[in-house]
């Protein structure tokens, strides 16, 4: 898990970055809203210039987490590497939350926050996932879905093996289209890589118009990262609505439709 403060030189668990996954996934799931809706019960739930936040937290190490230096693209034999925090450790997040329906809302959302992705640098493309220590944590779509409509209910079907957010409303930010898990793989971090090396050749610019680039910055819409379930690590990608506002290649539907699909394929089967 690649997290850190100002120094991204040393790792370090930061409440804000937590905070700031929740909140971005929260936003995710509310693309039904109009813009001035979402940021108006935004603000209720994690606070804005106006009323503080509803619920407070803590990041607890029961013991310190151990650091390694980490290669940053796993399918390349000389990438280079990242201090990060060394997998299988545990921390605790505490909440102490404003009152009972904010309890019962972060029950929902940091399960959600913790499947669906994970925290720090390249957390779009498998590191940082985080698994609850919990007998109950869901790891199949219908048990993600349940989560979800105790959060926006009635907004996502299951159809053929994947989650389809139901909406008609066409907001420019990266709400969640559609949700799917892929086969176990116990290199799953070097096939999410070698796959995305892959798309980039064969696309070139198209995949960074659609899939996402560094440079210029367009945060993938295409979140592929990775749960833990009795099969073993299998992929979950989440595709986020299409929002790239890049004016030199504008992406038409069909276009984003097959290159996304061709990359999500690649990775799942």
């Amino acid at each position: 898990m690649f997290l850190s403060g100002a120094n991204q030189d040393v790792p370090e668990l930061r409440p804000p970055s937590i905070k700031g996954a929740l909140r971005f996934w929260w936003r995710a799931m509310n693309g039904h809203l109009s813009l001035g809706d979402l940021k108006k019960v935004e603000g209720e739930i994690f606070g804005d210039t106006d009323k503080r936040s509803s619920f407070a937290m803590q990041v607890i190490e029961p013991q310190a987490l151990e650091k390694l230096s980490q290669v940053v693209l796993p399918h390349k034999e000389r990438s280079f590497s990242k201090w990060a925090f060394k997998p299988r450790q545990l921390f605790q997040v505490v909440f102490r939350c404003r009152n009972e329906k904010t309890k019962q809302f972060i029950e929902n959302l940091f399960p959600l926050c913790c499947i669906l992705g994970g925290f720090g640098g390249r957390s779009r493309r498998g590191f940082g996932s985080i698994s609850l220590k919990n007998s109950n944590y869901p790891n199949t779509l219908t048990a993600i879905k349940n989560l979800l409509d105790n959060i926006v209910p009635n907004k996502f079907t299951l159809q053929s093996n994947e989650l389809i957010y139901l909406t008609t409303l066409k907001n420019q930010y990266p709400y969640i289209e559609s949700i799917t898990i892929g086969r176990a793989d116990a290199q799953m971090l070097r096939k999410i890589g070698q796959v995305t090396h892959e798309q980039k050749q064969q696309y070139g610019r198209r995949y960074d118009a659609i899939v996402g680039s560094a440079s210029p910055r367009f945060a993938s819409p295409v979140y592929v990262s990775t749960i833990q379930t009795p099969q073993g690590v299998q992929s979950i990608i989440t595709t986020l609505h299409h929002a790239s506002k890049d004016a030199i290649h504008v992406p038409s539907t069909n276009e984003i439709s097959r290159v996304q699909g061709n990359f999500k394929q690649q990775i799942i089967q």
